[in-house]
């Protein structure tokens, strides 16, 4: 067994080349001044395998299994704008019907140098680059769907994301709240990016809100905000075996400020640290996350303080120490393959949840023709 096993790392240490965890998802956001009156076809398609073998009291086991695909135009109407339309499909194995079928429609404009704004549908998942205490990864392909406002900046030594998803609109007298979160991820850059060793500062929020002043439904209004900064560094080793290494490390707080509150905890906070290690055959990842009467709506259950199963279920204090292997390869240009393993230990209740998964990812843009 142990022959075997080792056959099959060196295996995929020899064909599988690593990149950043969850960088093939990602969706390319730049305005190629290149590109000006060009007209493009766009297919993003993530086929997706991810069994979760949890067995805590916070959160059920769940397996998904289906496929996102946006088929999308993309036209630039002139050397610094771009405007995308299409549909998104999210299709789920075993069921009949697609579970999502929304259009896509998109104008950004970049305004100066490093400065984009967008209105319409957003880069949405994990573009956003939110730690998983407070975006969890399912999200990227169950509610990878969002429109509304974002405002990019890049720049040499800061890079931001800032976003309005606006979930649910409503008229005067509907008989539901609307819905919507504010978002925020940001870099700040102690040293330029491009050097050996990269000290920066990230800073992360969201916020959500179930309300409205013209709704008809005025119980429970409710809004949510989660916060997140810290320090992170990074060592490019430039090797053939090991291309970079770094650790990072986040406070987290967590605050109900809705009218009057019924979750059980007002306020709390969170310790979420990590190291990593980008090598040529895999990406590792490990750390340690501790939380005092933290909630999160968007995030990952396993490091919150109530349960989705039963709210009665409390966990006032939560530690777990966390593990990530992931193996990815791109079989051909813009399609990549990717088996991925996550490793949950709940200190407290002693409990080991895990998950493994497999993606194959297809993302490209076919040229159609310059008006």
């Amino acid at each position: 067994m142990k022959l075997i096993f080792s056959a099959f790392l060196s295996f995929l240490c020899f064909v599988l080349p690593a990149q950043d965890f969850n960088e093939a998802f990602k969706t390319d956001r730049n305005i190629n001044p290149e590109d000006s009156n060009k007209l493009y076809f766009k297919i993003e398609n993530n086929n997706f395998f991810k069994n979760n073998e949890y067995f805590g009291k916070n959160e059920e086991g769940l397996t998904d299994l289906g496929f996102l695909f946006k088929p999308k135009f993309i036209y630039y109407p002139s050397h610094n704008t771009k405007i995308e339309a299409g549909v998104h499909f999210l299709k789920f194995s075993g069921k009949n019907d697609f579970t999502q079928t929304y259009p896509i429609f998109s104008f950004q404009a970049n305004i100066c140098k490093g400065f984009d704004i967008l209105l319409g549908s957003l880069y949405s998942g994990y573009n956003h680059e939110l730690i998983e205490p407070l975006y969890k990864s399912e999200r990227h392909f169950e509610k990878n769907y969002e429109n509304g406002i974002q405002i990019m900046t890049n720049l040499k030594r800061f890079k931001s994301d800032l976003w309005i998803d606006w979930e649910k609109f409503i008229f005067t007298g509907d008989p539901y709240k609307e819905e919507f979160s504010i978002g925020t991820s940001n870099k700040i850059y102690i040293t330029v990016p491009e050097a050996d060793f990269v000290i920066s500062i990230p800073l992360q929020g969201i916020a959500s809100h179930k309300g409205g002043q013209v709704t008809a439904d005025t119980n429970h209004l409710q809004s949510l905000v989660n916060g997140a900064g810290g320090l992170s560094l990074e060592y490019k080793l430039k090797t053939d075996l090991i291309h970079s290494f770094g650790l990072n490390g986040y406070a987290l707080s967590y605050a109900d400020v809705s009218p009057y509150p019924v979750l059980p905890y007002i306020q709390g906070y969170g310790i979420y640290s990590d190291v990593w290690v980008n090598a040529k055959c895999l990406n590792f990842n490990a750390g340690y996350w501790y939380g005092k009467y933290f909630i999160a709506p968007r995030g990952e259950e396993l490091f919150q303080s109530i349960s989705i199963i039963n709210i009665l279920n409390k966990t006032p204090v939560n530690q777990i120490l966390f593990t990530k292997v992931g193996f990815k390869k791109e079989v051909y240009k813009d399609i990549f393959v990717e088996l991925r393993f996550e490793g949950y230990y709940e200190m407290q209740d002693k409990n080991f949840d895990y998950s493994y998964g497999l993606h194959i990812i297809f993302n490209r843009n076919f040229f159609i023709r310059k008006f």
